[in-house]
């Protein structure tokens, strides 16, 4: 060890420090395995589906995907070409047609829980599928 030891270091023996290092990974582990206890975020009123299908009525603003990447969503100026009333943009700068499809979030917060919430469903059902076989 370098440097000044500090009266943590001086009283405390390595083997304590292990077993609170591995407590402290245990609970960690534990905390990840647990489901969320926040409810789960509903999406705003209106997304993009297979083969550009809106479903609901857009509203131009900044969103979250369900990934949690940052979509911004505009309509179309009249000078622009292509048939699609609709624009994306990851920056708010390069404007695109490419359809950002599923569910939209009003937060990076809640698109990333919702993202949690999906994972926590989808391991569930593949651990009652094995235990299942068990």
């Amino acid at each position: 060890m370098t440097g000044i030891r500090t009266w943590r270091d001086a009283k405390l023996p390595q083997w304590v420090k292990d077993s609170i290092d591995a407590e402290t990974i245990a609970s960690r582990k534990t905390a990840a395995l647990s489901w969320p206890t926040e409810a789960k975020p509903t999406p705003v009123p209106f997304h993009w589906a297979e083969y550009d299908l809106l479903h609901g009525v857009p509203v131009e603003g900044v969103y979250w995907s369900a990934s949690g990447n940052c979509v911004h969503i505009r309509r179309k100026f009249s000078d622009e070409d292509g048939w699609k009333e609709w624009r994306f943009s990851g920056d708010g700068v390069r404007w695109h047609a490419y359809i950002v499809k599923g569910p939209l979030f009003s937060s990076g917060r809640e698109a990333l829980l919702y993202l949690l919430w999906k994972k926590c469903d989808l391991f569930a059902s593949e651990l009652a599928a094995i235990k299942g076989k068990l």
